[in-house]
């Protein structure tokens, strides 16, 4: 079974990821990222609490703006959920969704031009993905972040940015990751100008080539629509986990 531990997106395809910390005792495993906790194994809330606190210790990078947890469904106890919302924690859940790359059924626009996106055209890329609107829903830093995440993104061997183009203009987007025994898709978008002629499919379709009979997960946030989209074309529900946001540092 597929879980967020095999999400590169939320492991080490981000630079700081790679220097997580391992904390383990005998009830839990925490792993640390520069803003998240990845709680593993039921805890109790004094549990959770000293180890919080331990992790806010750690913390050197006082750039991140939030404190943030990952909680795997099992983890996700009475107790813990209480305390989250006695916070005013922002409590979403995230599905792992996975299909054998063979099941998939093609549905392509054969007039989108799928490519890679590398050094030569990034620049270009970041205008049309970091646009004004980004920075306006989340701040001017984390436009400037997000544009450095996808430069370091086009240098991993494991890593691939895709973008698929009609007439010049970018349709749509996302991350291809090899994980080796399976791959990822992540940050999967349409440009909503082009909605409904298949931009999402045929960038998946190219995908599932590349997978050559490996299994292809993503994650879904369970209140989007796209959830309905994957499930049509025949993803199937691996597991849940949820993403916590103390609201008070946002």
């Amino acid at each position: 079974m597929y879980t967020v531990n095999d999400l590169k997106s939320y492991s080490d395809i981000l630079e700081e990821g790679k220097e997580y910390i391992i904390y383990n005792d005998d009830v839990m495993t925490l792993r640390y990222y520069s803003n998240y906790i990845l709680v593993k194994e039921p805890i109790s809330q004094e549990v959770f609490q000293h180890a919080r606190l331990l992790y806010l210790g750690q913390q050197h990078r006082h750039d991140v703006p939030f404190e943030a947890y990952l909680v795997q469904d099992k983890a996700m106890t009475p107790d813990l959920r209480e305390w989250f919302m006695s916070r005013d924690f922002t409590i979403s859940k995230n599905l792992v969704m996975k299909i054998n790359s063979k099941d998939y059924l093609e549905l392509i626009n054969t007039n989108l031009k799928i490519e890679e996106v590398t050094e030569d055209d990034v620049e270009a890329f970041n205008d049309f993905a970091c646009d004004d609107e980004l920075a306006r829903l989340f701040g001017e830093d984390y436009r400037i972040q997000k544009r450095e995440f996808y430069k370091k993104i086009i240098t991993l061997p494991e890593s691939t940015l895709l973008k698929g183009t009609l007439n010049g203009d970018i349709a749509g987007y996302c991350i291809m990751n090899d994980c080796g025994t399976h791959f990822e898709i992540d940050e999967l978008y349409a440009n909503p100008e082009y909605r409904n002629i298949r931009v999402a499919s045929t960038l998946q379709t190219y995908i599932m080539k590349h997978a050559d009979g490996k299994d292809v997960i993503l994650a879904a946030d369970d209140d989007d629509t796209p959830k309905v989209m994957y499930e049509k074309q025949g993803y199937t529900l691996e597991s849940t986990f949820y993403e916590v946001i103390d609201n008070d540092k946002n």
